[in-house]
């Protein structure tokens, strides 16, 4: 089976729309809430920034992040067009967020237009991720932030012993919710070796990393 994340814009209509009712009902929930707040926390904005955000869905994040301190404007993408006609009108009435169709790993870009480039749960679902760190690079100023907030998905399990037969149920569920359950084991490396350097104030279970000066 195939990460059902990394393949919205193929599904039938109806299905997209639950997807994205999926993804505003998760926005909605109080742990969620926490931990996008203490993720956004760490994320040090300079004075008017202009912050992009990769793999928006519906743009719950995207919205939080208009709020945030610092922050000039936010250009939010998807590679699902339902998802960014979600977020276009969930975002209705908020000025400074703008919203636009594109693959993490061709952004529509000149390079060095950003000063922040943040994503939420998305490289685990982009076949090639270094090929989107790599783009995320590109469109990033010098002493830009790169934020990720990724799950590490490797550790789920419902296994009580060696071969419960629940676990491939679990297993099965992976399969078919992200394309690399293995991504955070290997993402600090992916992005040292993309020239990135770490922050102090990265989380366990976010990453938030500055571009040096080239």
């Amino acid at each position: 089976m195939a990460d059902v994340w990394a393949r919205v814009a193929e599904l039938d209509e109806a299905t997209q729309q639950s997807l994205a009712g999926v993804l505003e009902t998760r926005g909605a929930d109080a742990q969620q809430r926490a931990m996008r707040a203490v993720f956004l926390a760490d994320i040090r904005f300079p004075p008017r920034a202009q912050v992009l955000e990769v793999g928006c869905g519906t743009g719950v994040l995207t919205r939080l992040l208009a709020e945030q301190e610092n922050v000039a404007s936010v250009v939010g993408t998807d590679l699902a067009p339902s998802l960014v006609a979600h977020a276009r009108e969930a975002a209705t009435g908020i000025s400074n967020v703008s919203f636009r169709v594109a693959d993490a790993r061709e952004l529509p870009f000149e390079d060095e237009s950003f000063d922040a480039v943040v994503m939420d749960s998305v490289l685990v679902h982009v076949p090639g991720p270094e090929r989107a760190v790599a783009e995320a690079l590109r469109v990033l100023r010098p002493m830009g932030v790169f934020a990720a907030f990724e799950g590490d998905y490797a550790t789920t399990t419902v296994a009580l012993g060696d071969h419960d037969p629940l676990q491939r149920c679990v297993d099965t569920m992976m399969a078919n919710s992200v394309t690399d359950r293995w991504l955070v084991r290997r993402l600090a490396a992916m992005l040292t070796n993309q020239g990135l350097r770490s922050s102090p104030s990265g989380a366990m279970v976010s990453l938030t990393w500055a571009r040096t000066v080239t």
